[in-house]
């Protein structure tokens, strides 16, 4: 990482699986002019993890990097967080419509269950069938991250009793079922 006329040498060497996560968060931001992307920064990341480097929303500054990297430290002490650029976004932001709430209504069991309320800025992709799943999730993850981790989100989506899952345009899959949440970061191996 270097930052105008600031270096900084990480301790390690990142693996392949986070380069493609940190180019994907790069070229997804449409953040204008110059930004920082904050992820965990493990060596060996668990195959099993469902969010094995918890990428953060684009900093538009080191400083507000640095202030993230701390926040999360102290809510997750003893895992590792890198502040990674400056990035330069090579798209211009798209004006298109813009979806400022969605509202879905599951039937499970032939039950109308009450609607989750989505923020339409906060997602820009829901997956609902487990065809949608295996054809555009599953081969994505499985190239970005690896296939221990594709199946591994497979198996998590399959057995949920309602599969909604929602992506950020910056980061991993989220699920999107109430109070039900991923798995915590790992603690320090």
């Amino acid at each position: 990482m270097t930052h105008r006329n600031q270096a900084a040498t990480f301790d390690r060497p990142i693996t392949a699986s986070l380069a493609r996560v940190l180019a994907e968060a790069a070229n997804g931001a449409f953040t204008p002019g110059e930004f920082y992307v904050v992820c965990r920064y493990e060596a060996d990341p668990d195959p099993t993890d469902l969010s094995p480097f918890d990428v953060q929303a684009p900093c538009a500054t080191h400083p507000e990097a640095v202030d993230l990297v701390e926040q999360l430290s102290k809510q997750f002490p003893g895992v590792a967080y890198g502040i990674f650029g400056p990035f330069v976004s090579e798209l211009a932001p798209v004006r298109v419509a813009e979806v400022a709430h969605i509202s879905v209504t599951p039937r499970i069991g032939g039950e109308l269950r009450p609607p989750i309320e989505i923020d339409g800025h906060t997602y820009d992709a829901l997956f609902y069938s487990p065809e949608a799943v295996r054809k555009f999730v599953i081969p994505y993850y499985s190239h970005v991250v690896g296939p221990e981790y594709a199946a591994e989100m497979l198996k998590t989506y399959m057995s949920s009793e309602l599969g909604l899952m929602g992506h950020l345009p910056w980061s991993e899959e989220v699920e999107l079922v109430p109070n039900r949440q991923g798995p915590p970061p790992p603690g320090p191996k």
